[in-house]
């Protein structure tokens, strides 16, 4: 890796985050990415492509220990910017009717507990002159957008939200920025 801090993307193996590993690569940006379990194919070329600047990690946010583990196996590490990508969408519902609370414990632990580890594990080991965490977000999180539907999405979004603007002030006293990103459809 060279010598500028690395960007943590969390929940880099598919969609955005894959879009977001793929941009940082093509940058020259130093890379760590995660994948839940079984090394997606795409993330595989792509370390093949850039082996000195690209590192995976296996890591499932909604596990305390797996985050702990990821936050040893980068210890040493100089990463300047996390992006905390992982997310799960839950239950596809019409309404409230039918809504699992089982699902919604689901959803909460990745959304939202999930982006709490990750402040937790990484927020104060920051290096760099940028030191920046950004969570992708949804307007389903939004509490002024009405909507129906995808509860536990919904809600388990908003509470990230939340976590995000409780959190910030905290973080921008030790010189870390802390940004909300919803890219949309």
């Amino acid at each position: 890796m060279t010598g500028q801090p690395a960007w943590l993307i969390l929940g880099g193996s598919r969609g955005i985050g894959a879009g977001l590993v793929e941009a940082c690569l093509s940058r020259g940006y130093p890379t760590l990415a995660t994948y839940r379990a079984g090394r997606p194919g795409a993330l595989t070329a792509l370390e093949d492509a850039y082996p000195d600047q690209l590192h995976l990690f296996e890591c499932d946010v909604a596990s305390d220990d797996s985050v702990r583990a990821l936050a040893a196996a980068t210890d040493g590490l100089a990463i300047g910017t996390v992006i905390f990508n992982a997310g799960v969408f839950g239950q596809r519902t019409d309404g409230f009717a039918g809504s699992d609370t089982a699902d919604m414990m689901s959803a909460f632990n990745v959304n939202a507990l999930g982006f709490v580890r990750t402040l937790d594990a990484f927020a104060g080991r920051l290096e760099g002159e940028r030191r920046h965490i950004t969570a992708i977000t949804s307007l389903f999180g939004s509490n002024s957008k009405p909507g129906q539907g995808h509860l536990a999405y919904r809600a388990s979004k908003a509470a990230l939200n939340r976590i995000i603007t409780a959190t910030a002030p905290e973080l921008k006293a030790q010189c870390v920025t802390l940004t909300a990103f919803r890219p949309g459809w």
